[in-house]
C-alpha cells in the first residue's frame, strides 16, 4: 500500500548563512546575529542608542555613581570566589598552579593530579582544614542571608505562637498507628491513622 500524498510530514530545511553557518557578521555594527533573524536586526539603530548614551532611565539614576575600575572589579570577583566553599583538591591545584606559571595548563593539571594520587592523608590535611574553614564560613553566611530574608528570630515566633500552642498543626503524640488483624485470615492487616 502507497502513502497517501497529503499524509507525509514537510520537512522544512535549516535556515544557513550563504557560508553555512547559523550566524552572519552584520556590516553595520559588527555583531554576529542568528541568521533566521538576521532581517530583523537593525544595526544602525543600535549602533546610535549605543552612542547616545543607552536607556535614558538607567543614564539619570547612575549620574552620581562613580564608575569602577577594572582593579575594583577583579579584586571584588576575586573575593567573591576566594569565598565559594571549594574542595581540598582545588585548594592543592591552586597552590600547584602557583609554582608552574609558566608551563602548560594542561601538562600543570596532569602533574598536579598525580601528585595529590600519591599524597599521604598527612600532607593532604592542611588543604582539607583550608576547605573546612571556607566551607562552614560559607555556610554561615549563607544561613546569616536565609534569616535576614525570611525574618524567623524568635521574637517572630513568639508574636505568631503566643503559648507555644502550633494551632492546625497535628501533634506526633495524639496519634498512633492501631493494627487490627482480629477476625483477619490474613495477618498483614490494615493500618488505621487515629488521632
Amino acid at each position: 500500500m502507497a502513502c497517501r500524498p497529503g499524509s507525509r510530514k514537510r520537512i522544512y530545511p535549516i535556515h544557513r548563512a550563504p557560508d553555512g553557518s547559523a550566524f552572519q557578521k552584520c556590516g553595520s555594527c559588527g555583531t554576529n546575529v542568528i541568521y533566521v533573524l538576521f532581517d530583523m536586526h537593525d544595526g544602525e539603530c543600535r549602533r546610535k542608542k549605543e552612542s547616545s548614551g543607552g536607556n535614558k532611565r538607567l543614564k539619570s539614576s547612575d549620574q552620581n555613581a562613580m564608575p569602577k575600575s577594572s582593579e575594583e572589579n577583579s579584586s571584588i570577583e576575586s573575593s567573591i570566589i576566594s569565598s565559594q566553599p571549594r574542595s581540598p583538591f582545588r585548594f592543592f591545584m591552586e597552590d600547584f598552579r602557583r609554582s608552574y606559571a609558566d608551563s602548560d595548563w594542561i601538562q600543570i593539571d596532569r602533574e598536579g593530579f598525580q601528585k595529590w594520587k600519591n599524597m599521604s592523608k598527612e600532607e593532604r590535611q592542611p588543604y582539607v582544614v583550608m576547605a573546612d574553614e571556607v566551607n562552614s564560613s560559607y555556610d554561615r553566611g549563607l544561613l546569616d542571608s536565609v534569616e535576614e530574608v525570611v525574618g524567623t528570630d524568635s521574637e517572630t515566633v513568639k508574636n505568631y505562637y503566643p503559648d507555644n500552642e502550633h494551632e492546625g498543626f497535628m501533634d506526633d503524640s495524639d496519634c498512633y498507628l492501631n493494627f487490627d488483624t482480629s477476625g483477619m485470615t490474613d495477618t498483614s492487616g490494615f493500618d488505621q491513622l487515629i488521632c
